[in-house]
């Protein structure tokens, strides 16, 4: 075995990598942090071209060239200095280096020695840092967003593309639930970050589909209520939109939930060019910043329900009011003085206030569904026939008041428009368990004293009917008139009611 020379120990012992090359470009010498850094022995590069073991290739023809001039014109633009260029490993990973180059001349032989350093580290912790500033300064501009109070959907769609930068994925996409308060399925809400290139591709791959709990990238995570990563749909049996995706280019993907109370409000997912796994930090940030979406669409809830109730309290004066010039004149024409008209009005009037207190308040104090229903019936002449039956039952705090504006609106309309409008009729309100035991079922039924074909069936106070008992109590409105008998039936589910 040939022994080392001095200045060969000597490299042996180098931190840094000491690789050696000839006037022709030929390896010389490679220490053991060569051996390591590069993951080639050094039996394995003696003799051979340096520039096909470590110089990327689009960097060889300037390294040709410069050795070249080197020997035209004994100098060189790189030697005896620092630069930072890219190597390659034998595996063909491209990293950042810090190279020295230092020519020696012996015996009239020119010998160049490079000292190389990875730079992974330090430019890993560069990045790191640039990365968190421009999380800051996302958050900080998400945080200034939300105190705007901006649309909900331009909101998400600035949050998709703070992601995308930030992450460095290539697209961003959402989707919504089919219905907010029940949800069935998944679908495309229509917001994309994406090149315009791909736009049209990706929509016809993802628009139309709808996902339910556990198919696909969003079934799955809706399902699971946690972020999920796939390091190349293309292989993934589970990424059912992958034909779809074939020609677009992309080949990672992550997607997780915006979740508020235990529902999912939004599902947010993301592809890159790359096949990597996602890092804890992307999911660490897209978690924080899906909390503000959670936020925006909490907002944006709260706002559509005061818009409700202005609407609504607005309409409800309207309705009061016809309400109580109703009772007034039917008091007038029984009342014999003034005094025994102040007693049959003035619980009436009490009543409507009652309503408007409920309403206004919040008022869940009242939990019977039967004292629901006589509270709102007690707006209804005395001498009214009406017949109240069904099983003892409690409504849940989330249900009074939907029941209670319900319930109240169709005494109304009985007053405006049905059984109690100028001539006597009957009333008669029943509930009972549907047969599989899953619903509640509500039937008023009016027995009309005139023909009135419009008798609740259109106009706002149906809309609100149906709002209350199909958004708010997640069940179905059923109604008919035939000839003088209006019906209406509400079917709620049974897990609204405590028996």
């Amino acid at each position: 075995m040939r022994s080392l020379s001095n200045i060969e120990v000597l490299f042996d012992q180098a931190l840094d990598a000491v690789i050696g090359m000839d006037s022709q470009g030929r390896v010389t010498a490679w220490n053991r942090s060569a051996e390591t850094l590069f993951g080639w022995s050094r039996a394995e590069v003696l003799s051979r071209p340096l520039a096909r073991l470590i110089v990327p290739q689009q960097h060889r023809e300037a390294h040709a060239r410069g050795l070249s001039h080197y020997k035209a014109t004994g100098e060189g633009r790189v030697l005896n200095t620092r630069i930072q260029i890219t190597a390659v490993r034998r595996s063909g990973e491209e990293f950042p280096v810090e190279l020295s180059i230092i020519p020696t001349a012996a015996g009239g032989v020119t010998v160049f020695y490079g000292f190389v350093r990875s730079l992974e580290s330090s430019v890993a912790h560069e990045r790191a840092i640039e990365r968190k500033r421009l999380e800051a300064s996302v958050l900080f501009e998400i945080s200034r967003r939300v105190l705007n109070e901006e649309s909900s959907d331009a909101f998400v769609e600035f949050c998709v593309q703070k992601i995308c930068d930030v992450c460095g994925f290539s697209v961003g996409h959402v989707f919504f639930p089919d219905n907010r308060e029940a949800p069935r399925s998944l679908i495309s809400s229509g917001i994309w970050v994406a090149p315009h290139h791909l736009l049209e591709v990706l929509q016809r791959a993802s628009d139309g589909i709808h996902f339910a709990q556990g198919e696909g990238l969003p079934g799955r995570v809706w399902a699971a209520g946690t972020p999920l990563s796939i390091s190349d749909i293309h292989s993934d049996p589970c990424f059912v939109r992958a034909p779809g995706f074939a020609e677009t280019g992309l080949n990672s993907a992550f997607a997780f939930p915006v979740m508020q109370g235990g529902r999912v409000l939004a599902l947010m997912e993301f592809f890159g060019t790359e096949k990597a796994e996602v890092g804890e930090d992307v999911v660490v940030l897209a978690t924080t910043i899906g909390n503000y979406v959670g936020l925006a669409y909490e907002r944006k809830e709260a706002s559509e329900r005061r818009e409700f109730l202005r609407r609504e309290l607005a309409h409800r004066v309207g309705n009061s009011l016809a309400v109580l010039a109703s009772i007034f004149r039917r008091c007038c024409t029984s009342a014999d003085s003034v005094a025994e008209l102040q007693e049959s009005f003035e619980p009436r009037l009490l009543a409507v206030g009652h309503a408007h207190r409920a309403l206004a308040a919040g008022d869940s104090s009242s939990t019977s569904l039967r004292e629901i229903i006589a509270q709102a019936l007690t707006l209804l002449p005395e001498e009214s026939e009406m017949l109240i039956d069904g099983p003892a039952l409690m409504v849940t705090e989330t249900a009074v008041v939907p029941l209670s504006l319900t319930v109240h609106e169709l005494t109304t309309n009985a007053l405006k428009h049905g059984a109690f409008k100028g001539a006597e009729g009957s009333l008669s309100v029943t509930w009972r368990p549907s047969d599989d035991g899953r619903y509640l079922v509500l039937a008023w039924r009016e027995a009309l004293a005139h023909e009135n074909p419009d008798t609740v069936i259109g106009g706002y106070g149906s809309a609100l009917i149906q709002t209350m008992i199909e958004t708010s109590l997640r069940g179905q409105v059923y109604r008919s008139l035939t000839g003088r008998t209006f019906t209406f039936e509400a079917w709620m589910p049974m897990s609204l009611f405590v028996v």
